[in-house]
């Protein structure tokens, strides 16, 4: 931890993430007398968090308590959502023609965080 003293009491603190989604499949399947259909998704996100932060102590020699206190704020955040489905009417199969979509967004504040901790000089 790197922190940036503005007193002796109170510092601020800059750190960068990046978070990366797993990828998540959905199916989905319809039967009905006119015929039957059927669906896939696949949905995955990342996003770069920078998290600004202060920190706060009372700036004891060997053993020293602090509280963080930050926002996590997502930049450039993406969702990719990748899309099929198929129709079969009868003895006919029916490809739907839609291309594979992807969805993207573009900023998020997601979190505030606080932290406790203490910090030990041996």
């Amino acid at each position: 931890m790197q922190w940036y003293w503005l007193s002796q009491y109170i510092g601020i603190e800059l750190g960068i993430n990046e978070f990366i989604g797993l990828n998540k499949n959905v199916k989905y399947s319809y039967t009905s007398t006119s015929g039957s259909s059927s669906s896939e998704a696949q949905i995955s996100g990342m996003m770069l968090q920078i998290v600004p932060a202060i920190v706060i102590t009372p700036g004891l020699e060997k053993v020293n308590p602090y509280a963080r206190l930050g926002m996590i704020a997502g930049i450039l955040p993406s969702i990719t959502q990748i899309y099929n489905r198929t129709y079969n009417s009868g003895d006919e199969f029916i490809p739907d023609g839609s291309p594979d979509k992807q969805a993207k967004m573009s900023f998020d504040f997601s979190n505030v965080e606080l932290n406790i901790g203490i910090k030990l000089k041996l």
